[in-house]
């Protein structure tokens, strides 16, 4: 009843081997496909956990500096104050300070708080938040 020639032996034999192949190929692709969505979604949660330590160590880092800025209440004269002094003023950097001292040096003292408006990057809102620790005396 199965009496097939060599040639069709083959035919059979060459489909079989490729609907074998094929779903191996399937198969794998699929196993594959699951391998690279879980790597893609371990980075994520990796990156993601990164990224919150990050933040973590960011808010440490400015809550230390916060602590240590004019932490003996006591006034900062803007017309006295060197540098290292000027960056213990809430909202003031090195940058802010260079330009505050470069600002005091071109025009001399200042005469009021209100006068640190002329200093480019110093605002109303910064002199509002700053008042309670400045002073021009």
């Amino acid at each position: 009843m199965l009496n097939f020639t060599r040639q069709e032996k083959m035919v059979m034999l060459f489909l079989i081997t490729a609907f074998v192949v094929g779903g191996g190929i399937h198969l794998g692709k699929n196993y594959l496909k699951s391998e690279i969505n879980f790597a893609i979604e371990d980075t994520s949660r990796y990156a993601i956990e990164f990224k919150n330590k990050k933040l973590e160590v960011d808010s440490l880092y400015l809550n230390k500096i916060h602590e240590n800025k004019n932490k003996d209440g006591i006034k900062i004269n803007i017309n006295t104050a060197d540098q290292k002094e000027l960056c213990k003023i809430k909202g003031i950097g090195p940058v802010t300070a260079e330009k505050i001292l470069k600002y005091r040096n071109q025009n001399g003292k200042f005469l009021q708080i209100e006068d640190l408006e002329n200093v480019k990057g110093i605002g109303k809102k910064t002199i509002k938040k700053i008042k309670g620790e400045v002073t021009v005396d």
